[in-house]
């Protein structure tokens, strides 16, 4: 579903005016087909994508970076990452390793007290979009990172969603709601409590697409 239908979606529950197909490029550009109270909900179904997005590791956001590493650097940029970005895991796939998580302060003990060490890289850590490596790769390495990219903000008609569509018109709608104060008898509690079912349901779905990844095990 694309930005002006989710917007649309929002807009007919709230028995207001929906944009027509003459809208195109940016919508807070827009002055001659969208008004105010449009733009308004265009916002609300960004915040609400934020939200559905934020809520999940879901299947359609998740792609593969490639880290090739070289003799003696330890950090390196990921491109495609953003604040929002998460990773699930990370391989060498050169030499069929998987690298363990560690913390700031377990990384500098290992990097500066002591000698440095170089060779296959074991642990990894987070700064910003840039990941290091430790030990520092002693050579060329093909590093495989699963990740997590949201989508970036929508902004054109036709930019399709990629998350489900019904927890966000339902959380938008539920935003909207709130910022009138009821529609018709149905408060943003209601409206929240319904995204809410909604937005575990897409959750039960797409956890069916992967294995082990909400099965809790006894220690």
């Amino acid at each position: 579903m694309d930005y002006r239908d989710l917007i649309n979606r929002v807009l007919r529950r709230m028995r207001e005016d929906t944009i027509d197909s003459d809208w195109s490029g940016d919508l807070q550009d827009d002055t001659s087909v969208t008004d105010d109270y449009q733009k308004l909900i265009g916002d609300f179904v960004n915040e609400a994508k934020v939200e559905v997005e934020d809520a999940w590791n879901w299947t359609q956001l998740r792609s593969t970076e490639d880290v090739t590493t070289s003799n003696g650097t330890t950090t390196y940029t990921m491109p495609n990452h953003t604040d929002r970005s998460r990773i699930l895991y990370v391989f060498d796939d050169t030499n069929d390793n998987k690298l363990m998580q560690i913390s700031d302060a377990q990384f500098e003990n290992y990097q500066f007290i002591g000698t440095t060490q170089v060779g296959v890289p074991a642990y990894y850590r987070l700064i910003g979009n840039d990941i290091s490596f430790w030990p520092t790769p002693a050579g060329t390495y093909d590093i495989k990172i699963t990740t997590v990219i949201p989508q970036a903000e929508l902004s054109d008609a036709t930019t399709e969603l990629t998350v489900p569509d019904q927890p966000v018109i339902l959380k938008a709608y539920a935003l909207a709601i709130e910022e009138r104060g009821e529609d018709g008898g149905t408060t943003g509690d209601k409206a929240e409590l319904k995204a809410d079912k909604a937005l575990s349901d897409a959750i039960s779905q797409d956890s069916l697409r992967t294995v082990d990844e909400t099965v809790w095990h006894a220690s």
